[in-house]
């Protein structure tokens, strides 16, 4: 993990305003924004953790979500054959919810 995600997602779950490059962490009440290139990617609330790749299927955009993997939530993206898959499952990168294991 590139040490800029690293340091997104400690920021992410430990609900810090962070800014830097291209990403942004911002909180707003009771809910956790994860931008890229002020595209919201993440967004937790609730304790529900919630990601898209906002129509940018790129290595950046999946390297940020796959650093929200913290162990209470399972997020793993991979490409293969072209196509996106989220936890193993077929994925098209629109707002999907993940829920603590």
């Amino acid at each position: 993990m590139r040490k800029i995600t690293e340091e997104a997602v400690n920021n992410f779950y430990n609900k810090r305003n962070w800014k830097k490059k291209n990403t942004e962490i911002a909180v707003l009440d009771n809910v956790v924004l994860m931008e890229l290139h002020r595209n919201k990617i993440a967004q937790l609330e609730d304790d529900v953790l919630s990601i898209t790749n906002a129509g940018w299927d790129t290595k950046t955009t999946r390297e940020r979500l796959n650093g929200l993997d913290n162990g209470e939530f399972k997020v793993r993206i991979n490409k293969y054959n072209g196509l996106c898959y989220l936890n193993n499952e077929p994925w098209d990168g629109k707002w999907k919810q993940i829920f603590p294991e």
